[in-house]
């Protein structure tokens, strides 16, 4: 079964990343202005990098809805995008323990999503070369 004919869990993904970083950035537009010091990162660009973000996911969200080809694919880039960028922040601007115990984490979780990845590859240019002989086209 194509993947672009059931868009079901990047659709779910997206959209919980979506409501994600619409309840981050309200909680961060919440928090009192006297422990505004005490974030990792400053607040408006915790603001700029939670809109950004948002609006990728919802744009991938309504292209996986409208079932373009390459949704899936990007959804997923998007996702190894993200995950790439929440270990570059901790590495610059994390400060307490706990966040950097976090980090051995996200590091596993960004190289599972590039092995997968990879291995979809694979698999798609391996069915592709054995079905090319039979003259049909697939994936």
């Amino acid at each position: 079964m194509n993947i672009a004919r059931r868009p079901g869990w990047p659709l779910i993904v997206l959209a919980l990343l979506v409501i994600y970083h619409i309840v981050d950035m309200i909680r961060v537009l919440r928090f009192p202005a006297e422990f505004a010091d005490s974030l990792s990162l400053p607040v408006p660009l915790r603001l700029m990098t939670g809109v950004t973000w948002g609006l990728l996911f919802a744009w991938s969200m309504l292209d996986v809805v409208k079932r373009n080809p390459a949704s899936v694919n990007r959804a997923r880039y998007l996702l190894v995008l993200f995950v790439l960028y929440s270990v570059v922040r901790l590495l610059i601007f994390t400060e307490a323990d706990y966040d950097r115990q976090r980090l051995p984490f996200i590091i596993a979780v960004l190289i599972v999503l590039l092995i997968i990845i990879g291995l979809v590859r694979w698999i798609r240019v391996r069915l592709r070369r054995r079905h090319q002989k039979d003259g049909e086209k697939i994936l």
